[in-house]
């Protein structure tokens, strides 16, 4: 077994290799192979990127995300297409200002 380290700089640069992507995203794969058993990978989005609703028919598979930095917004849906879950993955604490919330007073 072995340990793999990722860099700042190098989630600087998926960053931007993603802001200069027509589909506003990037992908830096952690597994060795597509014939890994599972499919680890950072996926860096741009601001106006958009993810179609999709599945895993063939060979079905759970997906995990984790907002590092952001905001990241999830919808599941059931078979029928209906939603069944909405996320907010992240916190505004690391959204850009054009995404943030508004900030409150500190209390006196």
């Amino acid at each position: 077994m072995s340990a793999r380290a990722f860099t700042f700089d190098q989630f600087v640069d998926l960053h931007g290799q993603a802001k200069a992507s027509p589909r506003q995203r990037q992908h830096l794969n952690i597994h060795a192979s597509h014939e890994a058993p599972f499919q680890r990978l950072f996926i860096a989005f741009g601001l106006d990127s958009y993810v179609r609703p999709h599945r895993h028919h063939l060979v079905p598979k759970d997906e995990t995300l984790i907002a590092a930095q952001g905001l990241l917004g999830v919808i599941v849906f059931d078979d029928a297409g209906q939603v069944v879950q909405q996320l907010k993955l992240g916190t505004e604490r690391h959204a850009t200002p054009r995404h943030a919330a508004p900030r409150r007073a500190a209390p006196r």
